[in-house]
């Protein structure tokens, strides 16, 4: 039961932190960007923060409420995205991966004021995303870890794992 609870619970939260600063990268105007993804990784540490304050506090608290608690906080966070999420675009960058360029342009059009060049930019996702499919066939594992591309394959990799390694394992566990 043990290892099912981490399995149910494990693959959302690694799609959660894996997705969000994703998405949050390729809708965020490029000034942004930098801050916008900061904060995604920001409101997990938070997150973790407050399960263990609220954790720290019902540990003690006799018979169910101690566990019920917890997992009621939990639920108020999801209950505020289940009600605004469907509000949020899809990312023009997913739309015109898929092929649906008049999407796009909507989309586009409601993050960006009227004067942003949409035609422009669709064109350098989709250059973006040509020049992405021609790396990734020529690519290969092992060049990530050599030359100029091992330092650029640790940070991104010590970003992630320094936000895994900082508790929130722990505090899930």
């Amino acid at each position: 039961m043990l290892f099912g609870g981490k399995v149910l619970t494990g693959r959302p939260l690694g799609v959660f932190i894996t997705i969000a600063p994703t998405y949050c990268a390729e809708i965020a105007p490029f000034a942004l960007r930098g801050a916008v993804t900061s904060a995604v990784n920001w409101s997990i540490v938070f997150g973790q923060c407050l399960a263990y304050v609220v954790m720290d506090e019902t540990q003690y608290s006799a018979g169910p409420n101690s566990y019920r608690i917890l997992f009621a906080v939990q639920w108020i966070f999801a209950g505020i995205a289940l009600v605004i999420l469907p509000f949020f675009p899809e990312s023009p960058y997913f739309l015109v991966a898929q092929g649906r360029m008049e999407k796009a342009k909507i989309n586009t059009r409601r993050l960006y004021n009227k004067d942003f060049d949409v035609e422009g930019f669709l064109a350098s996702i989709k250059l973006d995303l040509e020049i992405q499919t021609r790396t990734q066939n020529e690519a290969s594992f092992k060049e990530c870890f050599s030359g100029k591309n091992k330092l650029r394959t640790l940070i991104a990799m010590s970003t992630f794992f320094i936000q895994s390694v900082c508790g929130i394992g722990w505090i899930i566990g």
